[in-house]
């Protein structure tokens, strides 16, 4: 799982040749958790047989619901964060995370009055257990389910101690088993076959959240040693990927960089050409380009003095675009006091392919691209340089 997790969210690449070096590091991981803890896994389970077709019924209903929790976990925590950072800073900035503290600390006690149950709270590995092992009314992992969300959102919206796998865990095992319970009184299903529903909704709400279903796959079999899981969490995976993308459109990982202003492509860029081509012309472009206001000789000059840069977009007074200065003409315009030649922009729209946006610029002879649409406000800038500059770091980490 370890192994999957790097591959397919922090390199993005099954292929990578960095695998050998990933699957070291997982092995030496492993004999030392066995060394320290022994082999016993994470979560004790009753050992299954064979599964009847009564819970397979049930797995896609787990997985929609578990995955919607896990989904709505991420959304609620990207939006409070977002309220948090929005606040002025000041003298109480180191205190926001009491912010998540208090969400938490109401939720989980208000959980705990009601059914003594304290899960909401760190890890909560007992519940997750009893879960799996039938022992939660329905009514008990209901509450817990919402409150999970509720609690584990406010603590990592406010940037406190909150995680992300262990709550998506939770939140899963919860929404499992209270189906399960339910359904139990309804048609005949074995307390293992019921185990399996809460260990598919594990699967589909870790799976709505970080969004590599291979890792929550073998994750759940690894924690469990239960073979005979597997397919149901496979078709779990398939589901929560499904609910994810409708609810949010990205990872938890993704959303946060990007709320931060960060995108995610140019901090971890694709490894194939093929997939390079593919991203958004964003991953590449500028969006803080110097725009020419004037063309006069002193505000020329004064461009000229500010920025180094070898072409800047011209506006007119209404913001359109009108051409493209390029610096050497610049240069002449202002030592002979007269107005610069401009050349034609060239556009590319930013839900443009850097593929798309390569082939423009080899098409039009340009070094300069004009990102937005034509006759609009521009948006950012694309050069020649970003380009090869691109093509450069993936060249750099094939070798």
């Amino acid at each position: 799982a370890a192994i999957t997790f790097v591959l397919e969210e922090i390199i993005g690449d099954l292929h990578s040749k960095l695998l050998g070096r990933v699957v070291v590091a997982a092995v030496v991981g492993a004999l030392v958790a066995h060394a320290v803890l022994g082999p016993q896994p994470a979560f004790q389970t009753l050992l299954m047989g064979t599964i009847s077709w009564h819970p397979w019924i049930l797995v896609p209903l787990v997985a929609v619901v578990a995955a919607a929790g896990g989904a709505l976990f991420q959304k609620l925590a990207i939006a409070f964060r977002g309220k948090v950072n929005a606040l002025p800073a000041g003298r109480l900035t180191p205190y926001r995370p009491m912010l998540g503290a208090a969400g938490t600390w109401i939720a989980g006690v208000a959980v705990f009055l009601v059914t003594g149950h304290a899960g909401v709270f760190g890890v909560g590995y007992r519940d997750i257990t009893s879960a799996i092992s039938g022992n939660l009314a329905p009514s008990t992992a209901g509450l817990l389910f919402l409150a999970k969300i509720v609690a584990t959102a406010a603590a990592v919206g406010a940037s406190g101690c909150g995680g992300i796998f262990a709550p998506s865990l939770f939140i899963g095992a919860m929404a499992g088993a209270s189906i399960g319970a339910v359904a139990g009184h309804l048609i005949p299903m074995t307390q293992g076959e019921a185990s399996m529903l809460t260990m598919v909704g594990m699967a589909a709400s870790l799976g709505a959240v970080i969004r590599t279903p291979l890792t929550c796959v073998l994750l759940m079999f690894e924690v469990t040693n239960q073979w005979v899981i597997v397919p149901a969490l496979m078709i779990a995976t398939v589901i929560s990927l499904a609910v994810a993308r409708v609810m949010n459109h990205h990872d938890m990982y993704e959303e946060i960089l990007i709320q931060d202003g960060i995108d995610p492509n140019q901090v971890l860029p694709p490894r194939h050409f093929k997939r390079w081509r593919e991203i958004p012309v964003t991953a590449l472009a500028s969006f803080n380009p110097i725009v020419a206001t004037s063309l006069d000789p002193d505000s020329l000059r004064s461009l000229l003095a500010r920025s180094a840069h070898g072409y800047f977009p011209a506006a007119g007074p209404d913001g359109a675009v009108v051409g493209v200065l390029e610096r050497q003409e610049a240069e002449r315009a202002a030592a002979a006091g007269r107005p610069p030649a401009l050349e034609k922009p060239v556009w590319v729209s930013p839900r443009d392919t850097v593929g798309a946006a390569r082939k423009v610029l080899l098409e039009s002879g340009s070094n300069f691209l004009c990102v937005g649409e034509a006759g609009k406000s521009i948006m950012g800038v694309m050069t020649l340089h970003d380009l090869l500059r691109g093509e450069s770091v993936l060249e750099d980490d094939g070798e």
